[in-house]
Parts: C-alpha cells; structure tokens; sequence
C-alpha cells in the first residue's frame, strides 16, 4: 500500500514539474523568518543559481 502511494506521489510531482517551465512559489511568514534564505536554497538545488 505505501508502495502505491509513493509511486502516485512521485508521478504527480513529474508531471507537474515537466508541464510547467516556469513555476511560482510563494513563502510567507514573520520577518527574519529564512523566507529568502529558502528561496535562495531552492533556487541553487533546483537550478544551479542563487535567484536576482
């Protein structure tokens, strides 16, 4: 059962992510909370760069 559920989990996030070119992610929450430190780190893991 966890199998089936892991392998629909992985085939929804590919077919997300190969529709989509762009995606837009919104982080929220207090000042100083590590919102542009997460972006920053999404955007090296994802695309090799830090974003701006």
């Amino acid at each position: 059962m966890i199998n089936v559920i892991q392998r629909f989990i992985q085939k929804v996030l590919k077919d997300l992510f190969r529709k989509k070119k762009h995606i837009k992610l919104g982080l929220y929450g207090p000042p100083n909370g590590g919102k542009t430190t997460i972006a920053n780190r999404i955007c090296q893991d994802w695309l090799g760069e830090e974003m701006g």
